[in-house]
């Protein structure tokens, strides 16, 4: 598996310094990896059209590349390690597409490994339950759980009301000063708010995908909690509080009409001994 990397890597040198594609068929590639009349090069990259200038280019367009797997041949999100050509030849663009691989690759493990801070913090949070983000396609391809569109939206919420406030109040800016203390501080500072126990339960499962996203990423070392501490203890009576005994209003096209009907009454007092159906 090393001598096949090493090999490859070495070929990608060969097509920098002028070596086409033909050249390099035996050493590690077969001719149906490379040849862009059977598409097989998708094993690593898709080639997918961006509209140009028709002035400089006369196509309209050129292709764009969009690599599938990492340097280890891992899978890695859709469209965060890319490379832009200048050609709208189908071939031209594959060999580009292999000579760049390993300098594009290179920058995206570069970036990978480098936590955000400032405003791309900020921006990272705002963005991570965006509908397609690159943290939500990273998680999927690690086989986390999809977060549903109405969780999405309850997370953006929690993050642009509550989170990111809590975090520039402290002077927060990396996921890297996420500390015990801060974390444990977020849960008092939603309590303090109002927010329902059960709740903020919910919001931290929330922001704790996120720091998943960062361990397994390794741009953190560990998270900001200690097992068994991660979320709010809910208690008996705390659950029989939140229990709510639905008004007749809402019982409404859940149970028939002159049912609801009879209940209504029955709580007016009126034929207390009636039962109706």
């Amino acid at each position: 598996m090393m001598k096949t990397a090493l090999l490859r890597e070495f070929s990608q040198l060969l097509l920098k310094h002028g070596a086409s594609l033909e050249d390099i068929i035996g050493i590690v590639y077969s001719h149906e990896e490379l040849d862009p009349l059977t598409g097989k090069y998708k094993k690593y990259f898709d080639l997918i059209t961006v509209n140009r200038d028709p002035a400089k280019y006369p196509e309209g367009y050129s292709y764009k590349v969009r690599y599938k797997l990492d340097i280890s041949g891992k899978k890695i999100p859709q469209g965060v390690a890319t490379f832009t050509t200048k050609t709208a030849m189908l071939d031209e663009a594959v060999k580009l597409g292999f000579e760049n691989r390993l300098e594009v690759l290179k920058k995206y493990e570069d970036g990978k490994s480098k936590p955000k801070s400032g405003k791309d913090f900020f921006k990272m949070l705002e963005e991570y339950y965006e509908d397609g983000s690159k943290y939500l396609l990273d998680d999927s391809a690690c086989n986390k759980r999809d977060v549903v569109r109405q969780a999405r939206r309850e997370a953006k919420s929690f993050i642009k009301s509550d989170l990111i406030p809590y975090l520039k109040e402290k002077n927060i800016k990396s996921i890297q000063e996420f500390s015990t203390p801060i974390y444990s501080g977020l849960k008092i500072y939603l309590q303090a708010k109002g927010i329902k126990d059960k709740t903020i339960n919910n919001q931290m499962n929330f922001l704790l995908r996120i720091f998943d996203y960062h361990l397994r990423n390794g741009m953190l070392e560990k998270p900001p909690y200690t097992k068994g501490t991660a979320l709010l203890r809910i208690t008996g009576k705390q659950v029989k509080e939140d229990a709510e005994i639905l008004p007749i209003d809402k019982l409404k096209g859940i149970y028939p009409h002159q049912w609801l009907d009879g209940i209504h009454r029955l709580a007016l007092g009126d034929n207390p001994g009636a039962i109706f159906f």
